[in-house]
């Protein structure tokens, strides 16, 4: 069974990650680099993690910790509460830094793609999906609202405003997506 892992490596690993994306890019994060900057020998980071592209989405994309909007009873301000948590994640500099890079990586593994889906886009598209049951369960939009597409649009509008604009205007830009979706999905 071997010893428990630690958590402080676990932590400087995971600080060290973050702190090279933004300092030297992804393809310079290698895991030589991050053991270098850890002060833990590369084994350390391969026993965790068996390729970069796995240290680097569990440093920027937690699986823990995070704290999904619930349903409030008021759909616009749900869809705010959502769309300013992706922007959140994306529009972090070490994810910024870093999703070039993995989009290149699940283009050359899908496997690793789904191992992301897995972990963490499915978990998060279920606590959406409970927002959009709410607001069909209260009469505020359509029985037949697809959760996927809402959660699909507001995920790529976050996206793209987190790759190509940054963090000026944003949380404005996330409140107006979400108000336009919002006015786009209400019942008839």
């Amino acid at each position: 069974m071997g010893r428990p892992r630690d958590p402080r490596v676990d932590e400087a690993i995971r600080t060290a990650v973050l702190e090279l994306l933004v300092e030297d890019g992804y393809q310079a994060t290698t895991i030589q680099a991050v053991a270098r900057r850890a002060g833990v020998g590369a084994p350390s980071i391969y026993r965790r993690w068996s390729t970069k592209a796995e240290l680097v989405e569990d440093a920027i994309f937690p699986s823990t910790d995070v704290e999904y909007p619930e349903p409030s009873g008021d759909f616009a301000a749900d869809l705010r509460a959502w769309t300013r948590l992706l922007l959140r994640g994306l529009n972090d500099p070490a994810a910024r830094a870093a999703i070039a890079g993995l989009l290149t990586e699940y283009h050359r593994s899908p496997a690793q793609y789904d191992r992301l889906v897995l972990r963490t886009e499915m978990p998060t598209r279920q606590a959406f999906r409970a927002t959009i049951e709410a607001a069909v369960a209260r009469g505020t939009i359509d029985a037949d609202t697809s959760s996927d597409l809402i959660y699909e649009t507001l995920l790529g509008a976050m996206f793209l405003r987190a790759m190509v604009r940054g963090e000026r205007g944003a949380l404005r830009h996330a409140d107006d997506v979400a108000a336009l979706v919002a006015r786009s999905a209400l019942a008839r």
